[in-house]
């Protein structure tokens, strides 16, 4: 029999287990930043298994068509109707089930806009991830607190136009990288940091024109 404090040393050994998920490194996977809640996928982590498992992600249809259609072109002939703009959120939708397009902005900015992060495994020490800017800080604290074999992480800043307040619309995406664990405890001690703090910008990528 155990005793009481061998109970309570053991139990908290199981909760510590429980409670800290380990990024899959074999396959991509999605971060919910509110809950902790880390969710593998077998497939694609963009917006087709979005498009295909919306209740993964508390989605329903409808929610899934109406962001669709927020960043349709409104003179694409479809959009002229109720059932027109119903059949082509619906072509979207296949599309993006059976991989002929593998992202979608609108589902992107409704997923991400939520909370959730796409996680990429390149090698157990290094992530690529992508979300707005608070889910990203909130990302990067659990991987400094639980996962001690991440070593780095490259970060892209969904919608950095929004997410800064940039001036310039053409700036869509901000990426920069966090090299070590010293840096990725810095950005989590600073509470995050606008775009001229990053460690190295990577990549701004503008609008199609």
């Amino acid at each position: 029999m155990l005793t009481f404090l061998q109970f309570l040393h053991e139990s908290l050994a199981q909760s510590q287990t429980d409670r800290q998920a380990t990024f899959p490194v074999d396959r991509p996977s999605w971060f919910n930043s509110k809950t902790g809640q880390i969710l593998p996928v077998e497939t694609t982590y963009h917006a087709g298994h979005v498009a295909s498992y919306p209740e993964q992600f508390g989605l329903n249809t409808e929610q899934l068509h109406d962001a669709i259609l927020k960043f349709e072109n409104p003179g694409h002939p479809s959009m002229e109707t109720p059932e027109g703009r119903k059949r082509l959120a619906e072509k979207r939708v296949d599309q993006l089930k059976t991989g002929y397009n593998d992202t979608n902005r609108g589902i992107d900015s409704l997923v991400l806009g939520s909370g959730w992060v796409r996680v990429q495994p390149n090698t157990r020490r290094q992530l690529y991830v992508q979300g707005k800017a608070p889910a990203l800080h909130r990302l990067a604290r659990t991987v400094l607190q639980d996962h001690p074999d991440v070593r780095s992480l490259s970060m892209d800043v969904h919608g950095a136009n929004e997410a800064y307040g940039h001036l310039d619309p053409s700036i869509q995406g901000v990426a920069h990288s966090l090299e070590g664990r010293d840096m990725i405890q810095d950005f989590v001690e600073r509470g995050g940091a606008p775009h001229k703090s990053y460690s190295r910008i990577i990549r701004v990528q503008p609008n199609p024109s």
